[in-house]
């Protein structure tokens, strides 16, 4: 009896012990943990690890960065992981950064006064949806972020989406360290701008981005970048205008729509007057619709019953082969897709302007013109339509001359560039996909800046879809799933089988 009880004492002193070093161990490795930071990330692309451009711009940091997060501690539960996944990427900034990224936390709900500052600021809290008790309830809360460099700000105002965290932080770390952000002069009629509300909105995240009007004063004086979004005449004063700031080394962007689609599918050529303009610069847009048989977007519709989603060909997708990969605009960009886009032409190349096609359509393509048929049920080509690739997006970069005089070139001989799509639709706010919200700030970026936010960028609108597997490799997946669990079990209590035979037996030879 003494003796089973002294193993009784021994086996729990031991068991106390082996605990003991056990939390003494985890205590330590959370210490070590504590202080030196450390995240792994096995994601193709590595999606979930801070860029080598946010890491660039951190280290270019000449003062401290001050980023202010506002997260309310009654969140519903359901919402918990994303504000835990935006702390984590905060996190990843503070340790990124050594000494130059500093974070503080705040409930708005527990700091007097706080709220207010931040209706100042700008962060306000937004309404989150939940279920309780079989209810559905509304709940406000924060989630917003303030960045201080020096003396200047920047806001997130609802960190809602982790995937696009980075990109909003670094852009607004980006602005802040810049002397003056780049002008871009947002060029439109008055009844179109309403259109691109989301698309101005990510323009101004690292940008300065300044209203002008068709029709109102021609006057780009302190516009870096001119992004001209046509759907009407724009008069001879504003072409004059902006064939002056090409000259003097000014970029344009065009999103041309040349003909009109309305809400019921009609379509007719639009009277713009800009055939003079481009083609002083060798190029032409036409006035049709190209429709792509072989590589098109998806299409919502909606009648009067129901809705239903198509491949529609007027929504024509630029992919590869078909993009100009040279070209840093397509930096880890897949495709982008054009609604109802016009082709373009290259009439001739001035001397000393070289003209890029950035992207084209498949060799399956047709466009339609004088007479439209945009009904979603045309999926096939028509008998006898041609076939062939068209020109949807060009580059022309080069001392680019004064319109309309051939020869008038700014008297620097300063190198202008300007990128001509057939297309403003796709900036819409109903239209804007992600891949082609990344090609145009691409497009400006390369244009305006540099190219570093481009490739941060391609992380968002990069897709990654489910491979495709064979019928033999499904087969063998889905036997594999039946057995593994079960022959695991089984191995188990073979092997338990074998170690307490082998226990009897060797209790039976002592």
């Amino acid at each position: 009896m003494e003796v089973k009880a002294s193993r009784k004492i021994g086996y729990g002193t031991t068991a106390a012990t082996a605990s003991l070093l056990l939390l003494l161990l985890a205590v330590a490795v959370n210490l070590i943990a504590a202080r030196h930071w450390r995240r792994w990330d096995w994601t193709e692309g590595r999606i979930n690890t801070l860029s080598p451009v946010t890491g660039e711009i951190l280290d270019s940091l000449e003062d401290p960065v001050m980023i202010e997060v506002y997260r309310s501690g009654d969140l519903p539960a359901y919402f918990l992981p994303t504000a835990n996944a935006v702390q984590e990427i905060i996190d990843e900034y503070r340790h990124a950064g050594g000494g130059r990224v500093r974070v503080r936390r705040y409930d708005p709900s527990r700091e007097r006064g706080l709220e207010q500052r931040l209706r100042q600021l700008g962060i306000n809290p937004v309404q989150l949806a939940f279920i309780d008790r079989d209810q559905r309830q509304l709940r406000q809360g924060y989630l917003g972020l303030a960045i201080y460099y020096r003396d200047r700000i920047e806001t997130i105002p609802f960190a809602g989406n982790p995937r696009s965290l980075e990109y909003e932080l670094t852009s607004a770390l980006k602005k802040l360290i810049l002397d003056r952000p780049p002008r871009v002069g947002f060029l439109a009629a008055e009844h179109s701008r309403p259109f691109f509300r989301v698309f101005r909105r990510e323009i101004s995240r690292v940008y300065e981005l300044a209203d002008l009007t068709v029709p109102g004063p021609a006057d780009t004086s302190g516009i870096d970048t001119l992004l001209a979004v046509v759907d009407s005449e724009l008069g001879r004063e504003w072409k004059q205008e902006i064939g002056d700031f090409l000259a003097r080394g000014g970029r344009v962007i065009w999103l041309i729509d040349a003909v009109i689609v309305d809400e019921n599918l009609n379509a007719r050529p639009a009277d713009l007057d800009l055939d003079d303009f481009f083609a002083a610069y060798g190029l032409r847009v036409n006035p049709d619709l190209v429709m792509d048989y072989q590589s098109m977007g998806a299409a919502a519709f909606q009648t009067d019953r129901t809705g239903f989603t198509v491949n529609y060909p007027f929504y024509v997708r630029a992919a590869e082969p078909n993009l100009a990969r040279d070209i840093p605009v397509f930096s880890g960009l897949d495709s982008f897709v054009l609604p109802w886009t016009s082709s373009l032409d290259i009439l001739r190349e001035p001397e000393g302007v070289e003209t890029t096609v950035l992207a084209r359509s498949s060799s399956r393509a047709f466009a339609q013109s004088r007479i439209f048929s945009l009904a979603p049920q045309l999926r096939h080509p028509l008998p006898g339509a041609e076939l062939d690739s068209h020109l949807l997006a060009v580059i022309v970069k080069g001392l680019l001359d004064r319109y309309p005089e051939p020869g008038g070139r700014g008297r620097d001989d300063t190198t202008g560039a300007m990128v001509v799509i057939g297309n403003s639709r796709m900036a819409r706010d109903e239209l804007l996909q992600p891949g082609n919200l990344a090609f145009l700030l691409n497009t400006l970026d390369y244009l305006s800046l540099d190219e570093n936010l481009i490739r941060l960028r391609a992380r968002l609108a990069a897709e990654r879809p489910l491979r495709t597997v064979s019928a033999a490799t499904r087969t063998t997946l889905r036997w594999l799933n039946i057995l593994l669990a079960p022959s695991a079990v089984i191995g188990f209590g073979l092997i338990r089988y074998w170690i307490r035979r082998s226990g009897r037996t060797g209790r039976r030879g002592r």
